[in-house]
């Protein structure tokens, strides 16, 4: 579900971005093209304190999108999102969490902060159960939706040639040990969401056979697409690598190592 906006104001889109990530890169672009945003600046993390303070000022809504709220890789990194949206609430800015994603948290001070934070915003849709259940829990209203990419529109692949090979997307190599111990796959190649060349150097200096290596910011989504499409199946613990074959129809093995990509699984038809 979409909320209702004024896409002629100007919009703040707030998340993980300029990290070389592409899944959350393209939620930023989604977001911008499904609302139509005509005048909007990016913040995140790395923008400068002076960019905060511009967006604190000129912004007049501002959305928030992608997994933000999770404290198992860094409190801090959650207290700082939170103490943003705070900011932007005290200020009286129209705030939009959108299809956002919630999780791990494991630390009760983690849920008290949310609360607080996210109490009395009324825009707030979730991408799945986990998220939703959790802020249900906290006493939070949402609406549980999908995804951002999911509402980018892409063709029909089913006629697509499918190449007798696996294509692997993971973060790093616990992952790829993981993927091996886990599925069979034999003759494979890899995509790199996150630009992790150091892993791709690994994994090819292992593998007694030449390997692809394919950087998703050399390519557009819908290019993307075609290349996930044409093999036969996809292993991932990258979320949106996993989106991208349930769109394109490939085989889909998952590592659930998180609630994000546990909650993908039940859309999954091999």
């Amino acid at each position: 579900m979409l909320f209702t906006c004024n896409n002629k104001l100007k919009s703040c889109v707030f998340g993980y971005l300029s990290f070389n990530n592409y899944g959350d890169e393209l939620l930023a672009k989604t977001l911008i093209d499904i609302y139509g945003l005509e005048n909007y600046s990016l913040l995140s993390k790395k923008s400068s304190i002076l960019k905060h303070i511009q967006q604190f000022s000129h912004a007049k809504q501002v959305f928030v999108i992608g997994g933000l709220f999770q404290d198992e890789t860094s409190f801090l990194s959650l207290v700082y999102y939170l103490t943003v949206i705070m900011i932007f609430r005290i200020l009286n800015k129209k705030i939009f969490l959108v299809s956002v994603g919630l999780g791990p948290i494991k630390l009760e001070v983690s849920k008290f902060l949310l609360y607080q934070v996210l109490k009395n915003i009324k825009n707030i849709s979730v991408r799945d159960k986990y998220s939703k259940d959790l802020l249900m829990e906290l006493g939070i209203k949402v609406l549980e939706d999908k995804d951002l990419v999911f509402y980018n529109k892409y063709q029909d692949f089913s006629n697509v040639f499918k190449k007798e090979k696996t294509l692997v997307c993971v973060r790093n190599e616990n992952d790829w040990l993981l993927a091996k111990e886990r599925f069979e796959f034999e003759q494979f190649d890899l995509l790199l969401m996150q630009q992790e060349f150091a892993l791709a150097e690994q994994i090819q200096a292992e593998t007694p056979f030449g390997i692809d290596v394919y950087d998703a910011f050399a390519f557009e989504y819908i290019e993307i697409l075609n290349l996930v499409a044409s093999y036969k199946k996809v292993i991932s613990s990258r979320y949106h690598c996993a989106i991208f074959a349930l769109q394109t129809n490939t085989d889909l093995c998952i590592l659930e190592i998180s609630p994000k990509l546990s909650s993908l699984k039940p859309m999954i038809i091999n």
